[in-house]
C-alpha cells in the first residue's frame, strides 16, 4: 500500500470514529432532554412519552430503571433477588410485540413479583410505582416527588 492510500485510510478511520463519539454525545444529550422533560410531566403524559419512543429506546430505558433498581442502596439484597428475574427476563422484543406467549409470560412474572414484595416485604403501592413501574430512576423519582405532591402520582 503507498504512503498516499495509508493516509486516506487513516483519515477515513478518524473520520468515522469522530463522527461516532459526535453521534454518542447526542444521543446522550437527547436522552437528558428527554429526561429532564420526562421529570415536568404527570404520569399520565410520562406513560404517552414513553409509548412514542421506539421499541428499542423503550427497552433502553427500562434497562436503565432495573440496573439502577437492582442497584439501589435503598433495597435488601433479599428484594433485588426477587426483582432480578425480571430484568433478566427484559428483551426488546417484549417492546415490538404484544400479545404473544413471551409477553404474557412476562407478564405473569411480573405480577408474581410484585406480589411477593407487597406480601413478603411489605411494600406499598408508592414503593412498587418508585422502583418497579415507572423508568424514572429511583434519584429522578425522589427529584419528580419534590416537584408534585404524593397524592398526585396514581391518579388516572
Amino acid at each position: 500500500m503507498d504512503m498516499k492510500r495509508l493516509v486516506y485510510s487513516a483519515f477515513l478511520v478518524l473520520i468515522i470514529a469522530v463522527a461516532g463519539c459526535v453521534n454518542q454525545n447526542e444521543n446522550k444529550e437527547d436522552e437528558n432532554a428527554f429526561r429532564e422533560d420526562l421529570l415536568s410531566k404527570t404520569i399520565p403524559e410520562q406513560v404517552m412519552m414513553l409509548q412514542s419512543l421506539t421499541p428499542e429506546d423503550q427497552y433502553q430505558y427500562w434497562i436503565k430503571k432495573m440496573d439502577n433498581t437492582l442497584a439501589s442502596k435503598n433495597l435488601s439484597k433479599e428484594e433485588k433477588n426477587v426483582i432480578r428475574p425480571v430484568r433478566e427476563r427484559m428483551t426488546v422484543d417484549l417492546y415490538r410485540y404484544s400479545g404473544t406467549e413471551e409477553n404474557n409470560s412476562f407478564e405473569e412474572l411480573a405480577e408474581q413479583t410484585v406480589a411477593t414484595l407487597k406480601n413478603e416485604f411489605g411494600w406499598d403501592d408508592y414503593k412498587v410505582f418508585k422502583y418497579f413501574e415507572t423508568i424514572l430512576t429511583e434519584e429522578e423519582y425522589n427529584e419528580y416527588l419534590k416537584r408534585i405532591s404524593r397524592e398526585d402520582l396514581l391518579e388516572e
